[in-house]
Formats: structure tokens, sequence, C-alpha cells
């Protein structure tokens, strides 16, 4: 909140981590209520899975939007970071590394955006991202960890996965979202011990990520 409310007339890259989508919403709402009480502006822009070029977006918003034209008080929230591919699928580039050359070579280009910008990403992501865009990386003007209360456990999360080859239908299908399949892979692959369960996580993972490939 001071940062966003202390970074007005002036581009200020925040980067917010969570890998839980649902707490995402919940801490935007919360944050967007209370500027709004304050006059601030709040828009959010959710970056297309297939062209994540966050200056081409920020363009959008900003013509779609006077408050954002007219250098009213602002701020932008940016979504759908949760939706890039780190597979290539066959393409030549994943959805990843085009977010993260946009990213790197049109750094200069966000000079004119003067609002706070909040980028809304995952713990694996955000690794990447300091990796991959180091010139975009140093313009960040703050990052803020989040970490979603415990709901359920590892195991009564798998619980809720049917067994491998179970036909579904299409609207249950992913059962958790693909961030919360790659946080349990990624806790059993930590795991000193070799768990039985991460072939079904694996399989559903990928089950996940071709539903959502086939919707474009």
């Amino acid at each position: 909140m001071v940062s966003i409310e202390a970074g007005q007339g002036q581009l200020g890259l925040l980067i917010a981590v969570c890998n839980d989508v649902r707490f995402n919403k919940e801490i935007i709402s919360r944050y967007e209520h209370e500027l709004s009480q304050q006059g601030i502006h709040t828009h959010q822009i959710t970056l297309d899975p297939k062209e994540p070029n966050l200056r081409a977006a920020l363009e959008q918003v900003v013509e779609a939007n006077t408050p954002l034209s007219h250098g009213e008080p602002s701020v932008v929230t940016v979504l759908g970071m949760e939706q890039l591919f780190f597979l290539r699928l066959g393409a030549e580039r994943s959805a990843w590394e085009i977010f993260f050359g946009y990213s790197q070579w049109t750094r200069e280009a966000l000079r004119v955006f003067r609002f706070p910008v909040v980028l809304w990403v995952s713990h694996n992501l955000l690794t990447e991202l300091s990796k991959n865009a180091p010139d975009f990386w140093s313009w960040r003007s703050g990052v803020f960890r989040f970490t979603a209360p415990p709901q359920d456990t590892t195991d009564n999360l798998i619980k809720q996965l049917p067994e491998p080859n179970t036909t579904l239908p299409e609207d249950e299908i992913p059962l958790l979202s693909i961030t919360s399949l790659e946080r349990l892979i990624e806790q059993k692959e930590s795991s000193q011990e070799r768990d039985e369960n991460l072939g079904q996580l694996y399989y559903w993972a990928g089950v996940s990520y071709a539903n959502q490939a086939q919707k474009g």
C-alpha cells in the first residue's frame, strides 16, 4: 500500500510473489478497495498467453481508461502469469521465454507509464525472471512475497485426484490448478524418500497443460 501510494506520478515496478491464485485475488481485492477509498484508480490487465507483451498490454489499458491517460493517481495490476507455459510445446520459444524477451528489450519503453505496476508471479517464475531478464529485474521497486494460509495438507490434496487415465468431463479438468500441481510436485521431489504419488501428479499436470493448450 505504501509503495503504491508513494509511487504515484512515476513508473514503479512492484513484484508480488505467491503460488496460490485464490489468495492472490483476496489480496488484490483488499488493496484495490483501500486504494479506491483514497481516490486512487485501480485497473487490472491479463497478459495474452500467446503474446505476453507487458508494454503492449499497458498501452492498451492506458488508451482505454481516461484516468490513466490523464495522469490521475492510479495503479495497474498485471495478472495471467500463471497461464504462461514454461514448456515450448513444439514452438520455437516457450511463453516464459517470450515474456522474458519482451521484458528485457522493451524496458526503456516502460518509462512513459508514470504509475505503479503490480506484477503477480509465482516463486519459480520470480527466480527465472531475475536470471533471464536482468535489466528488467534491475528496475524493480520492490518484491513482496505472500504465503497463503494452510488449507489442505499435501496428502489430502492428492486424494482429490482420480487415478491416471480416468475419463473426466472437460469442466472438471484440472481438479487442481497447474500452480497447485507444480507446487505438490516440487514438495514431493524435494523429499528424501521416493513417493509413489509423483507419477500421478505428473500425469495430471500433463493433462492440465494439454487442456489449456487445446483452449488456446
